[in-house]
Parts: structure tokens; C-alpha cells; sequence
């Protein structure tokens, strides 16, 4: 087995442009003309390749230095699994690895401090710091939608493949570590199929769930049916709620958006979007509330429009976007509106231009998550996350990128979800691996820890990722397996 310099040129050009490090590509890419090889490798070589070749390098250094010439393994270094670039290197060199602590026998519950730490997840130690690796505490059915109520931190929602909704209330019974899930259904009639999506009201006293068929139910927190509302024939993208829980306006992927009263079930406002050329493209999967009154849709050409209450026709037309509209993200604190969209890019507007204030180029594929993040020190900057395995903090008054990490297997994220404490990002991969960042004082990106399902197949995907208030939980839906429940601290 051997590798050629020209096929290492491509995976390292392939890398920064996963990246997003596009000038660096560029100039290899000028200099060794390593693009040629795209077409007879592109289809072969998957995301992440040479991370995932550099890593399990690291993985074999390691074994070889820990077998011992009679063949036996060291148990002391299955202790200390250092698995770093640096480590292997230096050992490697060495031929013989030193041991980082002295050899003591390993004598069964006769530790005065245990292997992992107490309580639900277990930790694997460094020298300097330690990666977390995460336990569900509860399970529910597969689900493509999961809400926490906005109010009640320990209430969750969430909805399932077979035509049924659930709240559930998860208490932790703190003297015997116990967790006591008291759940009631929501029954939907099994035309509905799939419930796609789900929101609480940000009173937290009513809910809203959509289904594959375009139907939405308006339920209260105690699983009580008050209205339901049917003028979508299509499967609904999304639902948002106004600031002051009083409309909400629902998106399907036939570009129709209706605005609802929460208070009667009626529908107020009905806007039916086309593309310019008239086709049946989907224009954009997200919508946003600018105020009680305001609000944003993906329009033609791939543009924003701005409505208020009760117009027909858009008061403002944000234009710039190439492709689908993703995410709308709006900042009532600094009044500023991000979108995110299939040409890789996020925009940012402000209210008084039509024109964006920023564009922001580094993702090198579609965009599957962004927002506002408001840092330790007060500053806002900007969070985003890419099918490029990419997730980044952006200084967006300066354009520049703060700090970028790639996920360890190199695979897309598919969901993202930022901690109401702003402090910590979620992120779920196309291999169903959920990973939690810490977003430093230092605005930086830190891995704390990782979970890993048990059931892994190409047809079984994250669906949703997302906080409880107080941000100790989160829940994980997964399409075609369990979903869960993770208790962070």
C-alpha cells in the first residue's frame, strides 16, 4: 500500500477546500495543477478523507507503541490513551514510548479516586483536558421534530413517524438519581402521517404541530386540542411564532405562507410566492419575525421580502442571494437580519438599506445552520455551521473568522443548535454523531464532548437537535432509531 505525492497534493487540496480555505486551495492548485485528478477521485474519495487518514495513522502509532516486544500489551498506557499529532510523533521517534506515569498495579474497587467521574457520563482524561463522552438519560420513538417548552425546562415535546405527538415531562428524583417521565399523547388521524415539525409558543402555554400532509393543530401545555388548521396541502417548513405568542406564520414547500391568529385558529393573512421563472423551485425553508407586526419571507430570485401585517405586497425587497434561502436569523438587539443560503454564503442586513451590510464567504458548501451569539464580553458575533463539516465564529462587523473547527470524522452537519446561555453549540453529523463546543472567552471553538448512537445506517439521520431553558438538557431526533434525551451537567 503506498501513497503517491500527487494523490496526497489532492487530499490536502480537497482539505482546504472543505475548509473553506479557498486562496490556499486556489494556489496549490496553480502550482501542481492537482484539479485534474478531481474527476477520476471526487466521486471516490468521501468528506474528510485526510483527517480521517491522519487520525487513524495517530490510532496505529499508538498500538505499535503500546505492544511490547514479548507481544503483551502495556496496561499502563491503555490508562493514558494521549491519541495527539504531537504525542505520536515524538514517540514514534523515540521507537520505544516513555511512560507518562509510573507503573502501578491496577487493583479492582481499591481506588481512592474511580476510572470516570460520577454520575451519568464518563470522562476520558488528559493531562491538561478531557473529552466527555455523553450518555442519553431517556429515550422516545423515532422523530423528525423535538421542542422544549420555553418556560418549563424540564417539558419536552416532540412528534413521530406514525401519526403522534407527545409531552412529556421529565423529572429527576434527585435523592435516588432517578428520572421520572410522565408523558400524554397528542393523537393525530393517520392521514396526517409524519409530524414534521413542532413549536411552543414563547409563553410556553400552547403548541403547534405540523404534519406531512399540511395540517397544523394547535394544542395547549396540557395536551387539549383548540383549533386545527388546514389551508396547506403541502408539508409545512416552518413555524414561527410572533414575539408576543399572538399570530404565527407557517411556510410550505410550495413557497405558501399564511399567518395565523393564535387566539382563534384563523388565518388573517395568505401570501403564495413564485419564482421568477415559474417553476415549482422551492425558494427558501425558513421564515422570521421582525417584531409583532413584521416579518420575513423568502421571495422570488432568491430575495427576502419584507411584509407587515395584513399587506399584500412586500414593504422592503432585501436582494443578493444565488440560491435557496436556508435560514433567517433576526436581531432585535442590534436590529440586524442574517440569512444563510445554498450559494454558501450568509448576508447581513440592517433596516435602513436594501443592500447587504456584509457578506460572509468562507463555507465551501450549503449552509445548515446559523445565528447570533452574544460572547462573555457583550459582543455579538456570528455563528455558522456547513455540509462542508465546517463550523465557524464570525466577527461579522470586520468580516473575518474568529475561529473554525471541523468536526473529528470530517462529516456534514446536517443540525446545529446554540445553548439559550450562549455558551455552548450542538452539532449532529450525517454519521449521527452529536458533538458539544464550548464557545470560549477567548472566542474560540473547544470540543467538550461527544455521544455516539447505537444504531448506525445511511437511512437513520439527525433530525433536530435542541437546548432546554436552562440549557442542562438537550434533545436528539433521530429518524430511523431511538431518539434521546442528554443531561449536559
Amino acid at each position: 500500500m503506498s501513497l503517491s505525492a500527487s494523490e496526497l497534493n489532492y487530499l490536502i487540496w480537497r482539505y482546504l477546500q472543505e475548509a473553506g480555505l479557498e486562496l490556499s486551495a486556489y494556489a496549490l492548485q496553480d502550482e501542481t495543477k492537482i484539479n485534474e485528478y478531481d474527476d477520476r477521485y471526487s466521486d471516490r474519495i468521501p468528506l474528510g478523507c485526510l483527517v480521517d487518514l491522519v487520525q487513524k495513522g495517530i490510532l496505529y502509532c499508538k498500538v505499535n507503541d503500546m505492544i511490547q516486544k514479548g507481544g503483551d500489551i502495556a496496561s499502563e498506557d491503555i490508562i493514558n490513551m494521549n491519541f495527539n499529532l504531537l504525542n505520536s510523533i515524538s514517540q514514534s521517534s523515540d521507537g520505544v514510548a516513555e511512560r507518562r506515569i509510573e507503573s502501578t498495579p491496577v487493583v479492582a474497587n481499591n481506588s481512592s479516586q474511580p476510572a470516570s467521574s460520577a454520575g451519568q457520563n464518563g470522562r476520558i482524561e488528559d493531562d491538561n483536558e478531557f473529552t466527555v463522552v455523553l450518555k442519553n438519560s431517556f429515550v422516545f420513538p423515532a422523530s423528525l421534530a423535538s421542542n422544549w417548552n420555553p418556560q418549563e425546562p424540564d417539558v419536552l415535546a416532540w412528534g413521530q413517524r406514525d401519526s403522534t405527538s407527545s409531552i412529556c415531562t421529565l423529572t429527576w428524583d434527585e435523592s435516588s438519581k432517578v428520572l421520572i417521565p410522565q408523558s400524554q399523547l397528542l393523537p393525530h388521524p393517520t392521514s396526517c402521517k409524519e409530524i414534521v415539525f413542532i413549536s411552543w409558543s414563547p409563553k410556553g402555554n400552547t403548541l403547534m404541530t405540523a404534519s406531512e400532509n399540511g395540517e397544523l393543530r394547535l394544542w395547549d401545555s396540557s395536551g387539549s386540542i383548540r383549533f386545527i388548521m388546514a389551508l396547506h396541502c403541502s408539508p409545512v417548513l416552518a413555524i414561527r411564532w410572533s414575539p408576543n405568542s399572538a399570530y404565527l406564520l407557517s411556510l410550505d414547500i410550495t413557497n405558501k405562507a399564511v399567518v395565523w391568529d393564535s387566539q382563534t385558529g384563523q388565518s388573517i393573512q395568505h401570501i403564495d410566492n413564485q419564482s421568477a421563472d415559474s417553476t415549482d423551485k422551492c425558494l427558501g425553508t425558513d421564515s422570521c419575525w421582525i417584531d409583532d407586526t413584521k416579518f420575513v419571507l423568502p421571495g422570488s430570485d432568491y430575495s427576502l421580502y419584507v411584509y407587515q401585517l395584513g399587506d399584500i405586497q412586500p414593504i422592503g425587497v432585501l436582494a443578493g442571494h444565488s440560491d435557496t434561502v436556508s435560514l433567517i436569523m433576526y436581531n432585535s438587539e442590534l436590529r440586524l437580519l442574517c440569512s444563510a443560503s445554498d450559494d454558501q454564503t450568509v448576508r447581513i442586513w440592517k433596516g435602513n438599506s436594501i443592500n447587504s451590510l456584509q457578506v460572509l464567504t468562507g463555507h465551501s458548501q450549503p449552509l445548515t445552520y446559523v445565528n447570533w451569539c452574544k460572547l462573555g464580553d457583550g459582543n455579538w458575533c456570528v455563528i455558522t455551521c456547513s455540509l462542508d463539516g465546517s463550523l465557524k465564529i464570525w466577527d461579522f462587523f470586520k468580516n473575518r473568522v474568529l475561529d473554525s473547527r471541523l468536526v473529528d470524522n470530517g462529516s456534514p452537519i446536517l443540525v446545529a443548535s446554540l445553548s439559550p446561555d450562549n455558551t455552548k453549540l450542538a452539532t449532529g453529523d450525517s454519521d449521527g454523531n452529536i458533538m458539544l463546543w464550548a464557545i470560549t472567552a477567548a472566542k474560540k471553538l473547544k470540543q467538550l464532548s461527544y455521544y455516539q448512537p447505537g444504531e448506525v445506517d445511511n437511512s437513520n439521520f439527525v433530525s433536530s437537535i435542541d437546548w432546554n431553558a436552562t440549557s442542562t438538557q438537550i434533545s436528539v431526533g433521530y429518524s430511523g432509531s431511538s431518539s434521546c434525551v442528554i443531561k449536559i451537567v
